[in-house]
């Protein structure tokens, strides 16, 4: 499978470390859905699980 270089620029080479958040509500849908993709992210040695507080 092959990721298109504009797939790759959002992820790796113009992904930013976040430092300032709005305080804006985001609807429970758009939390879900970060929520199912993280889940099955890698973690530390796979010996950390996600935690989330909301």
């Amino acid at each position: 499978m092959q990721v298109s270089n504009s797939c790759l620029d959002i992820i790796f080479r113009k992904a930013r470390t976040q430092n300032t958040w709005q305080n804006a509500h985001v609807p429970d849908g758009t939390l879900e859905a970060i929520y199912d993709l993280m889940k099955w992210g890698p973690t530390s040695a796979n010996s950390n699980p996600v935690r989330i507080v909301l």
